[in-house]
């Protein structure tokens, strides 16, 4: 008679994208007379002991460094405990590297239009896409998910250019 446990986190509420949230909550439905041990490290390899941490159906972490960490969870009743369940966050909440737009117009490509040339580095997560919004006075940005370079179209003209890394 083996249990499985949905372990859950509103925080990191995937195992697939990157956060950055230090304050990481662990839920998941407890069992009447039971007890759970757990541990939460960087160390996939880590496992839980025998002794029971709490008998509720929360427990609650803060998160230091940017990186990978591993919530293992076992149900315990009486004196014997369970298999580890487990379950992934990723968190990084360093910024990407600064970048520079540089602007070009190339005689023989892009059909003379001016376009924009940007590249960074995240250390952590590294760099999922980038985004561009043109900025006009009194107008909030609209972010547009691009790559470079970018072609700038005749729309454009007449504000301010802005490229952020995510």
């Amino acid at each position: 008679n083996s249990s499985s446990f949905r372990i859950r986190s509103s925080q990191y509420s995937t195992e697939q994208d990157w956060y950055h949230d230090a304050l990481v909550v662990f839920e998941w439905d407890a069992k009447e007379g039971a007890s759970y041990s757990y541990s939460f490290s960087g160390d996939v390899r880590d496992v839980p002991d025998d002794i029971p941490e709490t008998a509720e159906g929360s427990a609650k972490f803060t998160v230091g460094d940017d990186g990978i960490y591993y919530f293992r969870l076992r149900e315990c009743i009486g004196d014997s405990c369970g298999p580890s369940f487990i379950r992934r966050i990723m968190k990084d909440a360093t910024a990407p590297e600064a970048f520079e737009i540089h602007v070009g117009r190339a005689r023989d490509a892009f059909d003379r239009n001016t376009f924009l040339s940007f590249f960074t580095t995240d250390e952590t997560s590294g760099i999922n896409h980038y985004e561009i919004a043109f900025v006009r006075e009194g107008q909030e940005p609209a972010w547009l998910v691009a790559s470079s370079p970018f072609v700038l179209q005749e729309e454009f003209a007449g504000g301010t250019i802005q490229v952020k890394a995510v």
